[in-house]
């Protein structure tokens, strides 16, 4: 949802009330099946804005709120990010933009030298040159020590990305999986004779009997395969979240700590001048990175303490997440903020060649920061999307395993009619993953 920007509600406030709006749709019984919402949501992170006009379970949560709170009553279109939901186009949240952003850090970090003789011959002197005795800090060999993280840190990406690959080729092979599973439950259920009578008669002949638990026995072993494709998206999730602490806990500090000593050489007017602007700029830059990354995650990370559930999650993703017009505003203005940094950092790298090697490894990483954010945001909802998954089919499994009577052998074949349609509307995720990779991988 978006706020009205003259409105003092806070982001906490924000999600309380998405909460409770979301809950009072969960009591109604309006919300909808799990494997539903889990196939709506992959639409979603793969850009598809009509999934906004059917959501039932979004128009009611935000029309609560627009009655029950002080927020703009617009509509939900208007409440909402499209622009943003379609620059999103490949699942995981990852932007064509975002992908370059990674591949340009990794690019330059692995070229980073990391040893003293190879950061003498980049930095032009040595060890016993005047200016390292001058400057210590800035001598080849702490320049290597200074790199290596960054290095160490740009040859993890690799293996990343092929996982976050496999993670959107998952989610079409469940797909098709899902789908040929259906068909073949449905197609033994037809074949019971107790479908050949008219009267809602009890379950007695011992072969449909035989065939109702050897079709339990099949659904147990889906919930054990679509647990396991929950799993796999935590593990990956658990890299990223290691991969960006290691950003934030290691790199962030290390570059902070050299940029110090950077700042403490004596240089020209004009560059002491264009160093308080991009230090001015710097922290207007971080301080659009914490709004952004807590308008996008409180939600999934549970930070305010809120059990938002899937239904709450995906209202809060496309209004005040990371598919939100709020994230949206803040991403512009973020990045508004970095393009004037980065002109400030040409020129101050033109007078300062010290400068511009200690430039080398910190530029790019409040970018990268940023990219993390959307995939980490992305994989959660994946993760989502499968526990609503191994709930639905749980709840079959129990359904299938306790029916006596034609009529809800009937109700349950439906059921999964309807899961078994929905599910053949996933798009074919991979390839938008893949060419994202691709274009991102052409332009540098």
């Amino acid at each position: 949802m978006v706020m009205n920007t003259e409105s003092n509600i806070s982001i906490e406030h924000q999600l309380q009330m998405v909460a409770d709006a979301t809950k009072a749709v969960t009591d109604s019984g309006e919300d909808l099946p799990k494997y539903q919402l889990a196939v709506q949501m992959l639409r979603l992170m793969n850009g598809e804005t009509q999934v906004l006009k059917e959501l039932p379970t979004l128009n009611k949560p935000v029309q609560l709120l627009q009655v029950n709170s002080q927020i703009d009553g617009n509509t939900l279109m208007a409440a909402t990010s499209e622009t943003s939901i379609e620059n999103s186009k490949g699942l995981l949240g990852l932007t064509k933009q975002n992908i370059k952003d990674i591949k340009n850090y990794v690019k330059k970090a692995l070229a980073l030298p990391t040893t003293s003789e190879q950061a003498t011959t980049q930095l032009g002197y040595t060890d016993y040159s005047p200016f390292s005795a001058d400057h210590p800090e800035f001598s080849p060999s702490r320049f290597a020590q200074f790199y290596q993280p960054f290095h160490d840190h740009a040859e993890q990406w690799d293996s990343l990305e092929r996982n976050i690959i496999e993670q959107g080729q998952n989610v079409g092979d469940y797909g098709n999986d899902f789908v040929k599973n259906a068909n073949f439950v449905l197609e033994q259920i037809k074949k019971m004779d107790i479908l050949a009578t008219v009267e809602d008669v009890t379950i007695t002949d011992p072969r449909d009997r035989k065939m109702q638990q050897a079709l339990v026995t099949i659904l147990e072993r889906w919930q054990q395969e679509t647990q396991q494709y929950y799993n796999s998206t935590n593990s990956v999730l658990a890299s990223l979240v290691a991969y960006k602490a290691c950003l934030v806990n290691t790199l962030h500090p290390s570059a902070n700590s050299m940029l110090d000593l950077l700042n403490n050489l004596d240089i020209a007017q004009e560059a002491a001048n264009l160093k308080q602007e991009m230090e001015t700029l710097q922290k207007d830059i971080n301080i659009k990175q914490k709004e952004y990354e807590r308008a996008c995650g409180l939600a999934f990370t549970g930070a305010a303490g809120l059990p938002l559930g899937a239904v709450g999650i995906i209202t809060w993703a496309v209004t005040g997440g990371i598919f939100g017009a709020m994230a949206e505003r803040i991403r512009k203005e973020r990045n508004k903020l970095q393009e004037q940094l980065n002109v400030k950092k040409a020129l101050y790298n033109n007078l300062n060649q010290v400068a511009g090697h200690v430039h080398q490894a910190t530029d790019g990483i409040e970018d990268l920061s940023l990219a993390m954010t959307n995939a980490e945001i992305g994989l959660r909802t994946l993760s989502t999307v499968w526990e609503s998954m191994v709930g639905y089919i749980k709840k079959a499994k129990g359904e299938l395993e306790s029916i006596n009577k034609k009529d809800e052998l009937l109700i349950f074949m439906f059921e999964l009619e309807s899961a078994r349609d929905h599910w053949e509307k996933v798009p074919s995720i991979t390839e938008g993953l893949l060419r994202l990779f691709n274009e991102a991988d052409k332009s540098l």
